[in-house]
């Protein structure tokens, strides 16, 4: 008896070691298959500067800001035009704003020069305010990391709305090229644009935005509609 209760003892360490074992085996096949699933959604996104939504989210707010803008001052005169853009803003973006304020300003009649020398007004667009911005709101279980093997569990929503702003300011000042003279300024112009993603019930999904309307569209809309 004495011999058998020692044999059961010596066994009890090697049951235990086994356990561990399959255990371990157990999390770490886990965590190979959630590495693998969660690397393939990863490999789908693509790094670029900037995504087309987000171009059209500064496009639109462009657009709706200059078209508040008045500009009857000008008419019948030639403009030597300068276009100021926040020194945070990317390069492509304050070039394009000036291009599209240009053709904005010769689509209303105003005559441009590029030689201050025998211009009736040198006009000076200040842009301080041009960039996107994104907020979420989340009525669930967020995602968060595993510890030790930093691999984040699902996300469970249900509710999560994705928030997607442009937002531009212009604002024009008008000074006597010959003197520098003040002479007017405008009123600040702001421009909205949005698009906003929202998931509810883990499944249901729709998208509200404002992106696809311009000026044109709009007028070429039925006044029916």
């Amino acid at each position: 008896m004495r011999h058998q209760r020692n044999n059961q003892t010596a066994g009890t360490p090697g049951e235990s070691g086994c356990r561990k074992n399959c255990f371990v085996r157990s999390v770490a096949l886990i965590s190979i298959a959630w590495l693998v699933l969660t690397g393939c959604t990863q490999l789908s996104e693509i790094p670029r500067t900037q995504s087309a939504i987000e171009q059209q989210l500064l496009v639109r707010a462009i657009e709706r800001s200059l078209e508040k803008v008045d500009t009857t001052a000008l008419d019948g005169k030639t403009v030597f035009l300068e276009v100021s853009v926040n020194s945070s803003h990317d390069v492509m973006d304050a070039a394009f704003l000036e291009n599209r304020i240009r053709a904005w300003l010769r689509e209303r009649g105003v005559r441009l020069t590029e030689v201050a020398e025998g211009a009736d007004a040198e006009v000076q667009v200040f842009a301080p305010v041009l960039g996107t911005d994104r907020g979420e709101s989340l009525v669930g279980i967020p995602s968060v990391p595993i510890p030790l093997i930093n691999i984040p569990t699902p996300e469970i929503a249900l509710f999560k709305q994705v928030k997607n702003r442009g937002r531009s300011e212009v604002q024009l000042y008008e000074f006597e090229p010959k003197t520098g003279e003040f002479i007017r300024k405008t009123p600040v112009s702001v421009g909205e644009s949005k698009y906003d993603n929202h998931l509810v019930l883990f499944f249901f999904k729709y998208t509200v935005s404002d992106i696809e309307l311009t000026r044109d569209s709009a007028e070429a809309s039925p006044s029916g509609d």
